[in-house]
């Protein structure tokens, strides 16, 4: 069973709402479930958290300003950017890996519709079952 964690600012009420992506495999078919909370959260989490997206919207712009923009391959990127990006975020490996698959998934984006990548706002971080603790 695998996991994917996301946590979620909203910025106007500083709250945090955690979703919980399980995918069940059953005989070829895959079930997705999701679970959507309110945490509440002390004020000096809030600023813990605040820090935290904060880190990984800056490592996503240095991932995206410091890289090839028609690049979309996440193991390429990931090889020309990764220790860089890990040293100047201060990021753990794995929150690294993960901003630099955003940035890799919203140049996909971008490129389907004709667009540039918008900036790297930091309201959301990706969590998986290694970082969600």
């Amino acid at each position: 069973m695998g996991r994917d964690y996301r946590a979620v600012l909203n910025p106007e009420s500083c709250q945090y709402a955690t979703i919980t992506t399980a995918k069940l495999h059953t005989l070829k078919m895959s079930q997705v479930l999701t679970l959507s909370c309110k945490l509440e959260v002390s004020q000096q989490q809030v600023e813990k958290l605040n820090a935290v997206l904060t880190a990984f919207a800056k490592c996503c712009e240095y991932v995206n300003t410091h890289t090839p923009e028609k690049l979309t391959n996440q193991i390429a990127v990931q090889s020309l950017i990764y220790k860089e990006a890990r040293s100047h975020s201060g990021l753990s490996a794995q929150m690294t890996i993960h901003a630099i698959r955003r940035v890799c998934a919203n140049r996909k984006t971008a490129k389907q519709k004709g667009k540039p990548v918008k900036k790297f706002a930091p309201t959301s971080a990706t969590y998986d079952a290694r970082t969600f603790t």
